[in-house]
């Protein structure tokens, strides 16, 4: 279990939500498994968020992410705003792009 309490309650919303209302079939495998990897993300503005994704992204493509199931990237000082959140997924699937990892 992690010192961190941002993981902390991050991973029991996952157990309480997600496992427990059985909202995502695999999730508790992954669980299980530690195939979830969880990053408490400090960035405040939306330059660093853009910065941490890329990041976050660069994990999952090398050999060592592969074994990885997802990752959440828990970042509870930028984007508490759904609004500004779901426009800066536009910017995320952009990412994907310029990284070449659409459909990955």
């Amino acid at each position: 279990m992690s010192d961190d309490p941002v993981i902390a309650k991050t991973r029991e919303w996952i157990d309480k939500i997600v496992i427990g209302l059985d909202l995502c079939p695999f999730a508790a495998a992954s669980i299980a498994k530690r195939g979830l990897r969880i990053v408490h993300c400090r960035a405040r503005t939306e330059d660093d968020l853009s910065n941490a994704v890329a990041d976050e992204l660069r994990v999952l493509e090398s050999p060592e992410g592969r074994a990885i199931d997802g990752s959440l990237l828990v970042h509870p000082e930028v984007l508490t705003d759904f609004t500004a959140y779901n426009q800066f997924q536009d910017h995320c699937d952009a990412l994907l792009d310029e990284m070449s990892l659409v459909g990955e």
